[in-house]
């Protein structure tokens, strides 16, 4: 399922909803605003999305065994994890082995079972149109980190 079809969007202003534009040696007809889905987000969709992938980055020493994530050529469950001597993270899968140094910030884990319908789109709801939070909502996100972006000014 294309992120367009999740979260808040419109037809392409563009290409008017086709997903082809004007023809160029590198891309094609593709459209290059939607990049052919014919759809992008608005403001509002684009700060839920935002959210939605903040909201899944942890810390590797928050990792556990069994746990989806999204390694750099695929998502993959964790099997073993193992730190080394000079304080890596060795992420052991059924595929190979993944290495990360700890100096990392963040990795990011798959979305748990229903928590799209239950945690980002009721988000995106409370979101005004330029993307940011109704002050009514405010207090319901004060302590949550990857929200703090999406604050109302003050």
């Amino acid at each position: 399922m294309k992120i367009v079809d999740i979260f808040e969007s419109v037809t392409c202003s563009r290409c008017g909803g086709t997903g082809e534009y004007s023809y160029n040696q590198r891309m094609g007809r593709t459209c290059l605003k939607c990049l052919g889905a014919t759809k992008t987000l608005t403001k509002r969709g684009h700060a839920a999305y935002g959210y939605y992938l903040a909201a899944r980055q942890i810390k590797p020493s928050e990792v556990a065994v069994g746990q989806r994530v999204v390694f750099y050529d695929g998502i993959r469950t964790v099997n073993e994890i193992s730190i080394k001597d000079d304080g890596d993270y060795i992420f052991r899968t059924k595929k190979c082995d993944y290495h990360m140094p700890p100096t990392a910030t963040s990795i990011r884990r798959m979305a748990k079972e229903n928590e799209l319908e239950e945690v980002f789109l009721p988000f995106q709801s409370h979101l005004t149109k330029t993307g940011r939070i109704a002050k009514k909502f405010a207090p319901l996100y004060e302590n949550d980190k990857a929200a703090q972006a999406f604050m109302p000014n003050k």
